[in-house]
Order: structure tokens, then C-alpha cells, then sequence
């Protein structure tokens, strides 16, 4: 397990520095959507024509990695044409029921299979593959969802909001906008982190 971290945090460190705006600027994000459903499709039948240990670890520490560089980041961003009320009640719907039921359902999984690492393979493909092809389906419908909403300018939830945001009307405006404010959180986070450092230096 250290390994596995200290690979899927390398590499998602030189992707995030090197290639996450890369890619979302030349793709766009309805395309960068797809990339990790894609990948994890991939991965799944690979596992399952070749169960070996070394090409779950490589898949996994990839598809971990892509998930933290990319697919997150890209998460984010479907987020810009709607307003903060849905932004809270989608993200905490997805934080509380949707990634615990996700790895209630995984974990049930293993645990029936644990002695058993063929069972495994057969009774975890299935529902991996299933889960997979889903979620491509789904990307693709958000991303057209996405592209329309930013064609239109329209904000969901806006109506329910006093105060309307202030938004880019294109795609790229947007994705710029994402990545400028990472940035600045990225930098917020450092800052506190300093100040914290400093404030145990002299209470020392």
C-alpha cells in the first residue's frame, strides 16, 4: 500500500502541474469528461482477461491518479453555470449518499469474495464494467447539458438566488476562470498552512 500511494501521488502531481490545463484547454470539457469513464472501461476488461497483481496496480494507480488530476477538476467546472444553493445540494447529496453507497456496494463486494480472488474477478467485473459504461453515457450526456447551458447563458437555480454571479459566456472563459481559481485556493491553503506553522513557532 505505500507504494501504491507513493505512485498515484507522483503521478498525479506531474499530471496536475503538467497536463490537466493542457488537456482541458485542447479537448474541452465536454471530450475531457469522457477520458476517465473511457480509461476505466479499459482497465475493467483488462483486469479481466489478464488477472494478474501488477496490472491492477498499474491500473489502479493510474485511474487513482487520473481521478485526482483530472476527473475531479473536471467534476468541478460542471459546477460554473449553476448557482451556490444547487452547488451545495448536489455536492452534498454526492458526498453523503452517492460515493458511500458506491463504496458500500465495493466493499460488500470484496468482503463476499475475499478468500476467493477468482470469485472476485468474476463477481466484481460485471458490476465494474456496468458502472463504467454508465458513467461514459452519463458524461456525455452532462457535457452536452453543459456546452448548451453556456451557449444560452443560463444559470441553473439562478431564479432561486437574490444575487445573481457574474459568469464568462463561453466554454473557455469558464474553464479559465476554474483554473484561476484553484489557483488562488491552492494558495489560500498554503497561506494558512504558513500561518499555522508560525503561530506553533511561538507558542514554542
Amino acid at each position: 500500500m505505500g507504494h501504491f500511494g507513493q505512485v498515484t501521488n507522483l503521478m498525479s502531481f506531474c499530471f496536475s502541474l503538467l497536463g490537466t490545463s493542457v488537456v482541458v484547454r485542447r479537448m474541452g470539457l465536454r471530450r475531457t469528461l469522457r477520458v476517465f469513464p473511457a480509461l476505466l472501461t479499459f482497465a475493467v476488461l483488462l483486469s479481466y482477461f489478464f488477472p494478474n497483481l501488477w496490472v491492477l496496480f498499474i491500473s489502479m494507480s493510474c485511474l487513482k491518479a487520473l481521478t485526482y488530476a483530472l476527473n475531479e477538476p473536471s467534476k468541478e467546472m460542471l459546477y460554473n453555470p449553476t448557482s451556490e444553493a444547487i452547488k451545495f445540494k448536489a455536492k452534498a447529496w454526492i458526498d453523503v449518499f452517492g460515493a458511500r453507497s458506491a463504496k458500500a456496494l465495493g466493499s460488500t463486494i470484496t468482503n463476499t469474495a475475499k478468500n476467493e480472488p477468482q470469485l472476485l474477478v468474476a463477481y466484481g467485473s460485471m458490476p465494474s464494467l456496468l458502472i463504467s459504461l454508465a458513467l461514459f453515457g452519463i458524461s456525455i450526456l452532462v457535457g452536452k447539458q453543459f456546452e448548451d447551458l453556456v451557449a444560452n447563458g443560463e444559470v441553473v437555480g439562478e431564479e432561486e438566488s437574490d444575487t445573481p454571479t457574474e459568469r464568462p459566456d463561453d466554454e473557455a472563459g469558464l474553464i479559465e476562470l476554474e483554473l484561476e481559481n484553484a489557483g488562488e485556493d491552492a494558495t489560500q491553503d498554503g497561506i494558512a498552512e504558513d500561518r499555522a506553522a508560525f503561530v506553533a513557532a511561538r507558542a514554542r
